[in-house]
């Protein structure tokens, strides 16, 4: 517990218990906790005249970092409080804190990073040795010095990626939050060998993208992407992302059999605000792409609405649930055209990935899709082409199959209900992003599997699958399915 004192820097208290059993043990008698206090009165430590002039108190430094996860050693001497009254309660006074193991935690992990880093006025900085750093982050001496130098000479948002990747390679089986079950764990076992069929291939983020051949980026006034300030979540991540899969989807456009001999139809499932589908529109033009899209939520419609008209771009935007095909058709209103060439997706919740996916298989299109939330609408029902039709010449045609049929997403996947359920289960499993990571692995090379099941159907298209991941500090939900006709 944290408080304030009157020169407005915090008090910490911390207590230790012998095990968690007696942390949740009720009522005023409770013989095996020890009230740990951090004052800055008794931490308050001046700088030495050779060192760098520090801004914040240790009690207010180690006050924060004492977080779920963290390891702090702790040194100090007891008063016991006689009130005459009961026995003695004995309170330990802190003189001396060291961080051992940094909490996995990527906010904790920030506040260290600033901190070190002396650039956020808000915080502070305090002048920790350089094994401390590296105990605390689980690297060597020389990284650690190296850590130091890159954090005073980064910005905000670089440091709260660096955060996020040092999130992840300090968390393990004691990090994790939630159970890892016997039926997840078999789950993840028995498809060992189709996560080695699709790998994962990973992509690093360029703030300034080269430019890829074929298609000049436009760059055109008013059409950017929104400015922010330095450390918004705008700049961090969602900026970053959208950049990132443009570039993913440039490739797969350039690649589309039908590149250059007509604009190429786009459906972006999911992404009503428009944040993907008008930079899309926008850096690409509508003399390469037509950009449609499709959301349940109107509100979210009428924002990206206006966001296009403001950047003035071309998008047709519908409101409908994307999993029934009519409200996909119903948007395609150029020329008589009846399908899509390329489908795109960015963070589509659950089992909306999979409707997306679906989606691409019944138009015989290329797509991009980033998936999330993994436990989301597991009601959505999948389209895919008929089973009827499977040996008949519609499948060889350039139009939607007259037969489809919808199917549940563990029918579309070719599993058990129960084993979805533990497979995204651990998907979502918290501090242990080994085991999670595993598991959207295995759940995306299963939508990879499902979508090359019904394209082999039709060997007149030469559909490539492929699984990418981007840096972890965009987003945890980091991986993407990417599909390129050739």
């Amino acid at each position: 517990r944290r408080f304030n004192s009157d020169s407005m820097h915090s008090i910490a208290v911390l207590e230790l218990v012998d095990d968690l059993a007696s942390a949740n043990e009720s009522g005023s008698e409770q013989p095996n906790r020890l009230k740990c206090i951090l004052h800055p009165d008794f931490m308050n430590r001046e700088p030495d005249s050779t060192k760098e002039r520090v801004s914040m108190l240790p009690s207010d430094v180690y006050g924060h970092l004492a977080s779920k996860g963290s390891r702090i050693a702790l040194e100090g001497f007891c008063i016991y409080n006689n009130d005459g009254d009961g026995p003695q309660r004995p309170f330990f006074w802190v003189t001396e804190a060291r961080l051992q193991r940094s909490s996995w935690r990527p906010a904790v992990i920030r506040f260290f990073l600033d901190v070190i880093s002396g650039k956020n006025n808000d915080i502070g900085k305090y002048k920790f040795d350089v094994e401390e750093i590296g105990d605390a982050l689980d690297m060597g001496h020389s990284e650690a010095i190296m850590l130091v130098e890159e954090c005073q000479s980064e910005g905000t948002t670089e440091r709260q990626w660096r955060a996020a990747d040092l999130s992840r390679k300090l968390q393990d089986t004691n990090s994790r939050m939630g159970t890892f079950t016997n039926e997840m764990e078999q789950v993840l076992n028995n498809y060992s060998t189709l996560r080695e069929t699709y790998t994962l291939e990973h992509v690093e983020y360029n703030e300034s993208p080269a430019q890829l051949n074929t298609i000049p980026m436009r760059r055109r006034k008013g059409n950017d992407l929104r400015k922010s300030a330095e450390g918004s979540r705008w700049r961090r991540k969602k900026k970053p992302q959208v950049e990132w899969m443009v570039n993913q989807i440039k490739r797969v456009v350039e690649s589309h059999p039908e590149f250059g001999s007509r604009p190429l139809n786009i459906l972006d499932v999911g992404g009503g605000r428009g944040h993907l589908a008008n930079h899309v529109a926008s850096a690409l033009g509508n003399n390469i792409v037509n950009v449609h899209v499709i959301d349940i939520d109107d509100r979210a419609v009428k924002n990206g609405i206006t966001d296009a008209q403001r950047k003035d771009v071309k998008v047709t935007y519908g409101v409908g649930d994307a999993s029934r095909g009519s409200n996909i058709s119903d948007l395609l209103q150029n020329g008589g055209e009846s399908m899509f060439d390329v489908v795109i997706a960015l963070h589509a919740c659950g089992a909306l990935s999979d409707v997306a996916l679906g989606h691409a298989v019944v138009n015989k299109a290329a797509f991009v899709i980033t998936p999330c939330c993994f436990r989301s609408n597991p009601d959505l029902m999948i389209t895919i082409p008929s089973t009827v039709s499977d040996n008949k010449d519609s499948l060889a045609t350039s139009s939607v199959p007259d037969e489809i049929d919808t199917v549940r997403p563990s029918t579309w996947l070719g599993m058990e209900e129960d084993s979805l359920l533990a497979l995204t289960q651990a998907c979502e499993i918290q501090g242990d992003m080994n085991v999670a990571g595993e598991a959207i692995h295995t759940l995306c090379a299963l939508r990879a599997k499902a979508v090359m099941n019904q394209f082999r159907k039709n060997p007149s298209y030469n559909l490539n699958v492929g699984l990418k991941t981007f840096p972890i500090g965009l987003s945890t939900r980091n991986f993407c399915i990417v599909g390129e006709l050739k």
